[in-house]
Order: structure tokens, then sequence, then C-alpha cells
């Protein structure tokens, strides 16, 4: 391009002049230090034009600052050189920068629209010095929450206010963190005025820029680019020397090898010669190891809630869909999809995923298999973004088997987060079986290294959590690749198979959940999978003779008393009735912080919703049991009947307790009605606070419940017992305080005693299981929990015989002795069927 030139001004003539005096020299010698002709000097000195080049070395050798003595003969008020050139330059900012249409979106949809502010960490999550016990101290494997799995966390902070704090940012952040909607945000925000209105945005892709047939200078390209708005070289250099630009520079990783070093030496030098400016500069994390002194890196956070929910609100909307809240909804009751939300890309996956069915496909692992898609494949090709790829032979295929192989190792050892020597040891162990691999400890670990940089930066499978301490980006792909390496060495038609034992051991381990319902999910047939967990379970409670006694009894019933209902849904209900009592007649009060009992109210609801138990705290802080609505809502009048019965009497139970513990070694929280928010109290309760506490709301549910039961019974005599019962109790308590107090004081535990032998003599319930002990107990609540996985993997989209399905659902929570019968009974059909 042609040469362009700059002369002093006048006051600029006088600084420059003041200068050569200072530095003692002549011009001759100015010019033999700067290699440039006499001619060139004096042309300076006499406020000639100079070429631009020629200009700025005077200047920097006479230490003197550019802007502060250049001569802008055409616009002597820079404010209105960059509002003319905004004015020229708005609308192919805005065709650039205004919309985005990323995987399978139909068109373009705007970023107004839909952009959700960005947070940022100031503190590069990877560059932490943390132990992996550091990460972890606050993780409890045996209390396993996805959620609470830990996660580095850092201080965030509003990406906008990082823009306007640094005038030149490296933002960094894994593939599809919205790092080049973040910087088109900017551009538009910029052009129309919202942030840095007396700037000039320019939105460069280095990708482009580096993609030229000739290797241009970065000014030249700018120059170029803004040539088509009729915008002359002058006026731009003007600018950027004036330090008028927002440089918005997108994807340093994006460049190809060969170009790297031109595009690296010109950022560095460009932001050197017009440092006034802002720059703004992206790439993602891992890519290389890109040195730039004077930018402030930061790291794009993912979404938290509140920004999966903007971004959801604002994408239904422009879309003229309705669908977010219940995409929303549907996001929360899936937590290890929800996780893959706090992807900006994975995000926008889902919503588009939801917006043709208003669902996510039924089956997860179709779900997941696009989810790795996207971030293995399709981020990267749609945008026609080819990268150097660190170790050819390690195609796509190969890298999914590969984090399959790494995945199941560690997720068996319970290892959630690695050290990057063991990571490195494990990706060795798994290419030096290739052709071509180096059998040199020290080459493959090297080549090891390489493939876990290019995983991490091409991807973002695998990210760096704290220095050297590695992890999958969401514990949802470390779950899909460890079941993806099962199903991979499982051959699922013989019985005994190694891979599918080995999966059943974990049956009784909640972090194992996910990988469960995708190993059956991914299966040709899950018959030997499901058997094999039924198996493992029946066993284990085998030899427990009160778990077998009490699974014996919830039988029973469920044969006495309901034809309305699926056997296995009545003994669920029983089981989760007889938890209740055992909670209501051995825990302090008020109880547990954390439901022990919610295996068994979920593995109930799963197998029949309209019979649910749960459970719940009063207003008064009353604690007790019943139906989703109410007890009474139960249709079936003998589960209506026992529930309310036995809830009676448990009340009663407490109220004795509560009247008579031991207050001087008291490990139980009183009941006391005023630290309810909405009781207001007066002195003259003192007196009566400080003798007892006021247990109205467990009285009120003892009465409610017992004029219920009273109301379902079809048994004269027992109607009659009952009747009697009733009539002792008090009939009320502000009214009649000091008869109800004697009552609840002296007689509450006779007459629950009283109610239990009636109990259980008519309704064959209320019996005191021995739950109490923490092993059986705990053994009981794995039992449910491994129940309720196994009618989760069974309504998953698998594969199962009518036959194998029946067999399970029918032998579900039965005792050991009677799934032997039902065993033996199939046994001997095949025997006559087959004429031995």
């Amino acid at each position: 391009m042609s040469k362009r030139s700059s002369q002093l001004s006048t006051e600029g003539s006088k600084i420059a002049q003041k200068a050569l005096e200072l530095k003692g020299w002549t011009k001759e010698f100015l010019a033999s230090q700067i290699y440039l002709s006499s001619g060139s000097i004096h042309s300076f000195f006499a406020r000639k034009p100079v070429e631009k080049e020629n200009f700025a070395k005077i200047c920097g050798i006479l230490e003197i600052a550019t802007q502060e003595v250049i001569d802008i003969p055409k616009f002597q008020n820079i404010d209105n050189l960059v509002a003319d050139i905004r004015q020229k330059t708005q609308n192919s900012i805005i065709q650039k920068c205004g919309a985005m249409k990323v995987l399978d979106m139909t068109y373009p949809i705007e970023i107004n629209h839909i952009y959700t502010n960005v947070n940022i960490l100031d503190k590069i999550t990877g560059r932490q010095r943390k132990s992996i016990d550091e990460i972890t101290q606050k993780f409890d494997r045996n209390n396993f929450d996805r959620l609470g799995l830990p996660q580095v966390v850092e201080t965030r902070v509003p990406g906008l206010e990082a823009v306007k704090k640094y005038d030149k940012l490296l933002v960094l952040g894994k593939p599809g963190s919205g790092k080049t909607t973040f910087l088109k945000h900017l551009a538009i925000q910029c052009i129309s005025e919202q942030i840095f209105s007396n700037y000039l945005p320019i939105f460069l892709s280095l990708k482009e820029f580096a993609d030229t047939d000739v290797k241009l200078k970065l000014l030249d390209y700018i120059c170029q680019q803004l040539a088509d708005d009729r915008v002359d070289n002058n006026s731009v250099i003007s600018l950027f020397e004036s330090g008028r630009i927002l440089l918005l520079l997108d994807g340093l990783d994006e460049v190809q090898q060969q170009a790297d070093n031109h595009v690296i030496r010109e950022i560095r030098d460009f932001s050197q010669r017009f440092s006034m400016n802002r720059f703004v500069l992206t790439c993602r994390i891992a890519a290389k190891e890109y040195t730039f002194e004077q930018f402030t890196e930061v790291e794009v956070a993912d979404f938290d809630q509140e920004q999966i929910q903007s971004f959801a609100t604002k994408w239904f909307t422009a879309k003229n869909s309705n669908l977010d809240k219940v995409f929303i909804e549907q996001l929360q009751e899936n937590l290890s999809i929800y996780e893959l939300a706090s992807s900006p890309i994975l995000l926008t996956l889902l919503c588009i995923e939801f917006e043709d069915a208003g669902d996510f496909p039924r089956s997860r692992t179709e779900l997941y298999q696009r989810a790795t898609h996207t971030l293995l494949r399709r981020w990267d090709a749609k945008r026609a973004i080819k990268r150097d790829d660190v170790y050819k032979q390690l195609s796509v295929p190969l890298k999914e088997n590969l984090l399959s192989y790494l995945a199941l190792i560690t997720f068996e050892k319970g290892e959630y987060f690695w050290k990057q020597q063991d990571v490195l040891n494990y990706i060795a162990s798994y290419i030096r079986n290739f052709l071509e691999s180096p059998q040199n400890l020290d080459a493959l670990l090297l080549d090891s290294e390489a493939v876990l940089k290019s995983i991490e930066a091409q991807h973002g499978l695998l990210v760096e959590r704290a220095r050297e301490i590695y992890s999958f980006s969401h514990l949802t792909f470390h779950e899909y690749f460890t079941a993806k390496e099962i199903v991979a060495k499982a051959n699922p038609e013989i019985f005994n198979d190694l891979s599918l034992l080995n999966l059943s051991k974990y049956v009784f381990y909640k972090q194992w959940h996910e990988v469960f319902l995708l190993t059956s999910e991914m299966l040709k047939s899950a018959d030997v999978l499901l058997l094999s967990m039924k198996f493992q379970i029946d066993r284990a409670v085998s030899h427990n003779r009160h778990i077998q006694e009490l699974l014996a009894w919830a039988n029973q019933k469920s044969i006495q008393v309901s034809n309305s209902h699926h056997p296995g849904a009545i003994r669920a209900f029983y089981l989760c009735l007889a938890a209740g009592i055992c909670i209501l007649d051995h825990t302090s009060y008020p109880f547990l912080e954390h439901w022990e009992f919610l295996e068994m109210s979920h593995l109930l609801e799963s197998l029949d919703s309209n019979i649910e138990l749960s459970f719940y705290t009063g207003s008064g802080l009353g604690f007790g049991m019943g139906n989703f609505h109410a007890p009474v809502e139960l249709v079936d009048s003998n589960l209506a009947l026992d529930i309310n019965l036995a809830h009676a009497r448990a009340q009663a139970s407490l109220l004795y307790r509560i009247a008579n513990r031991d207050i001087e070694n008291e490990n139980f929280t009183s009941i006391i009605l005023w630290q309810a928010d909405d009781y207001e109290y007066s002195e003259s309760d003192d007196e009566m606070r400080e003798k007892h506490p006021i247990d109205d709301t467990n009285f009120y549910t003892l009465n409610e419940a017992l004029y219920t039961a009273i109301n379902l019974i079809d048994n004269q005599e027992f109607f009659d017992e009952l009747d009697k019962l009733d009539e002792e109790l008090p009939q009320g308590v502000y009214d009649y305080w000091d008869e109800y107090y004697q009552w609840y004081k002296n007689d509450s535990g006779a007459w629950a005693n009283r109610l239990k032998k009636l109990n259980q003599k008519y309704r064959n319930i209320d019996y005191d299981w021995p739950l109490n002990n923490a092993e059986e107990w705990g053994l009981l609540r794995a039992y449910c929990y491994a129940n309720k996985l196994l009618l989760d993997c069974l309504n998953t989209q698998c594969y199962v015989s009518f036959d194998n399905r029946q067999y399970i659902q029918e032998t579900l929570l039965l005792p050991f002795n009677e799934i032997e019968k039902m065993m033996e009974m199939e046994r001997k059909k095949l025997l006559n069927r087959d004429g031995i």
C-alpha cells in the first residue's frame, strides 16, 4: 500500500526542538543514530511531511509521545473523526457481529436477543496450586451428591467490568464457552453507544487474518477491512495513534501452526506501538503457552443457575415459544443434563433439541452422544477450523476410545480428579499399542502430554482444575464414557460376563447410578445386566433375619389388603409405613436434617405415585407422614386406614416421650409453638412455657388421623374399640389446658399402647421392627435404593425380554424364600414342557 506521512504540529515542533537540545545532539548526529538522511531530519523539524514510520522513529529516539506532537490537519477535533468513522462502519459492524448461527440452527438469531451476561474469573483455575485433597476436602464419597462434586470456584466478575478495568485483556475459555459471542456483544454495545461511545470498535477473526494469501501487517489488514466502508488509511492511523480504538481479536487458538509466529508477533508489536487503545483478545485454555506481557489474563466462567435460566428464557422468547419454563423444570429434574447446561454451546444444543419436541430425548445416551459429538467433531468443523493435531494417529474414534479407557479406570477407583502424571501414564499405556508409537517411556510421556493438551484445548472434555490436576469437564461425561467402555467390553448374551458382573457389584453405590442407566440403554440386550443386579440386591439381604421378616410381612399385607394396585407397590407402601413408624418411635425430635427414608419413599413413588407416602414437618415443627396431598386422598381405603391408624398411634407415643423426656440430659429438642413464625404469645404464657412445651401440632395430627381412620372402618367390633379410645381424648388444648396437659403427661403413653394392640389385632400393622440398629437400617435403605435403581434401568430405553421384565416386576421386594419358590416353580414348568 502507499506510504503515509505525518508532520509536526506548531506546538509539537517546539516540544521536538526542546527534546533535541536536552539530548545535546545536532540534527546530523540524530540522523546517524537512526540511519535516516539529514533531509528527513530537517523536514521533520521544519514541520514538513515525513513518512509515518520515520516520524515514529524520530519521536521514539527523542522520547516524545507521537500523539502529543503530531499534526492532524483535516480533523483538529479527534472526537469528530471518531464520530465520522463510527457512522461509516456501523452497518458493517452490525452485519458482522449482530447475529449468530451455530450447530443446527436453521436461521441466525440476533445477539442482543439471546446474549447472557458473561462472568469471568480473574484467577485462571488451571494455574491455582491446589492438591486433590484441598479440592475434595468437602466431598463425601459415601454420601454421593453430584451437585456436591467439588469444583474449583473463584470470585466471578461481570465480563464488561473486566473490559472497562483493563485496557488489554486476554480472555481464555473452554471450547464453546462464549468467547466469540462475548466479543461480538462488545462490538454491538460499543457501536450502539452503550459502552465506550467515544471509541471505534473493530472486530477481527485472527483465523481470517492468518489465512490471507500474503502475510500482511496487522495495521495494513485493518485498513483493508475498513476501506470497504470508505475509511481512508490516514484516518485509521490517526484513531490508533489517538488511542480511540476498541480492537477485538477473536480466536488466537484458531490460527494454524505455520502462521502462529507471524500472528503473535503482529499482536505484540501492534499492542506496543498503539498501546493507548483498548484490546480484547480471546483464546482457548490450554491451546498453547502464549505470553503477552502487557495483557491481563482472565477466564470465562461456566454459566451458573441464573445465567442458564436467563439464556433459556431469551432463547425461547426469541423463537416465539413458551417452552422456557418447561425446559428449566425438566433441566432441574435431571441433574446430569443440568450439568451440561453450564457450557453455553451445550446449553444451545439442549435448547435446539428441546425446541423441536418440547422435551428431551427419552434416551440419555442419545443426548450425551450428541453432546460429545458436538465437542469432538462439529464445533470446529461448523466454523471450518482446521487444527494441527499434535498426535496425528489419534483420530476422533480413537480419542473417544481413549476417553472411555481413562473414564472406567478412574471411575472404578473413585477418582474424579487426577494428578497430571497419573493421566499421562494412563494415556501412555493406551497409545503404546499403536504400531508407530515410541516404546521409550520418556517419548511416550511426551506424546501423552501432547494428546492430553490436544483433548483439553480442542474439545474441552478434559480440563485442568488446578495446576497439574485434571478431570472431565463434567461428571456427566465421566459417567458416559465409563458406561461406553463397559459396553465395549461386555458380551450381553453371556450370563456370567465379567464386565457386567463387575458392574453389578456397584448396585448399592450411588455414584454409579448414572453409569447403570447409561449401560442398560447402550447394551444390545440388558437382560443379563438387570438379572445380575436383581441377584445382587436379593442376595445382599437374604441372610438378614429381621429384614426378611419385614419383607414377609409386607408381602402378607399386599395379599390381604388390595387388588387395585400392583403387589410390588403395596409391598413398598408397607415398607415405607414401617420405616415412618420406626422413625417416629425411635428418633430424637425434631427429626434429622437429612431424611434417611427417602430411598424408600422414592421407590414407592416410582412404582405407583397414587399411593406415595411422603414425610413432612408441620407449621409448628410437628413431624408426620402421609400421602402427597393428605392420607384421606388415598383411593384404596385399606391403605388409608392403615396409615392413619399407625400415624395416630405414633403421634400419641411421641407426645408421651416429649412430656416425659429427661430434661437434664436431653438430646431432643422440645416442640414449642412459639417458635412458629405466625404465633404471637403474651406474658401470661411465660409460666406455661417454663413448665412444659406446647404440643398442639402433634395432638391435632393425632386427632385428625384417628377421626379419618374411624370413618374408614367396616368392622363393627374394631369401630367400637376405636370409638372408646376417641372418647378418652381431651376435648381441646387451650379451653381445657389442665385436662389436656394431664392426659398427654400421664395417659398418652398407655393410650398409644392400647391403640397399638388394636392395630396389630385388627390390621396386622404397627409392629416394633428392629430398624433402630444402624447397620440394619442402612442395609434396608441400600436395598430400597438398589431396587429403585433396578426399576429406573428397567424404565430406560433398553431392550429386556418380556419374561425377564415380568420376573423382575413380580419378585420385587419379595422375601428370598418366596423368590426361591417362584424360581423352583418356573424350573418345574420348563421340565414338564420339555417332557423331562
